[in-house]
């Protein structure tokens, strides 16, 4: 069926397969019209976008079940472009914290970054999530790891993304109790501007998430 006339308010556009097995040359299963094909997409979007049509584009999706940083990088979706350095600078978060390098951390922040911990601390400016950070990884969290479990990218406009995902964190003793704790899971939620060409983390925020309590979830999937 040939259409003359899309409606932008009234169309969504969905991209399946894109992806470099696919796409690059010399992959595994390179599909040269796939290829040839992927300048129009690109257009659809650029479209839309002109429309003032908010798109979420989920550029990155890591599927639940990765333990590991590498098998996180194998499971990236084909992104270009500034989703693929927003890919990039959330990635590098979570290598200077299983190296414990608060100085390569905060250099993936803007000066003015904002921080919300799991428990609530709000910490304001570039200097003190570092420090804070600092405390903690020369403490309790001084040999504890995270992982990526999922991970979504949307950019909100050419300077502006928002990222939601979710991670698995090692084990690691709670300073008060002295309880281990085990299996955590956290969401975080990043918002991140483009600066001078650069993009960088403007605001974080985790959540622990309460597994006794995720069978009550009145919304959860399935």
């Amino acid at each position: 069926m040939q259409i003359d006339v899309i409606n932008p308010k009234k169309t969504a556009m969905i991209v399946v397969d894109m992806q470099n097995d696919f796409v690059a040359a010399g992959a595994a299963m390179e599909t040269p019209a796939v290829r040839a094909m992927a300048p129009k997409p690109a257009e659809g979007a650029d479209l839309q976008s002109h429309k003032s049509i908010v798109l979420r584009k989920p550029t990155v999706t890591v599927p639940e079940g990765a333990n590991t940083m590498s098998e996180s990088k194998t499971t990236k979706v084909a992104v270009s472009g500034d989703e693929q350095a927003i890919q990039q600078i959330v990635m590098a978060v979570e290598e200077s914290w299983n190296r414990h390098d608060m100085d390569a951390f905060a250099a993936l922040l803007t000066v003015d970054a904002e921080w919300v911990n799991p428990v609530g601390m709000w910490w304001q400016g570039q200097a003190n999530v570092k420090r804070a950070h600092q405390a903690y990884h020369e403490s309790f969290l001084k040999e504890t790891s995270r992982h990526t479990e999922s991970l979504t990218i949307q950019q909100l406009t050419p300077d502006v993304a928002i990222v939601s995902g979710t991670y698995r964190m090692g084990d690691w003793t709670r300073p008060d109790t002295g309880q281990l704790v085990s299996n955590g899971k956290d969401r975080v939620t990043y918002v991140l501007v483009k600066q001078q060409g650069r993009w960088l983390i403007v605001r974080g925020h985790i959540t622990d998430i309460d597994q006794k309590a995720a069978p009550f979830d009145p919304v959860k999937p399935g």
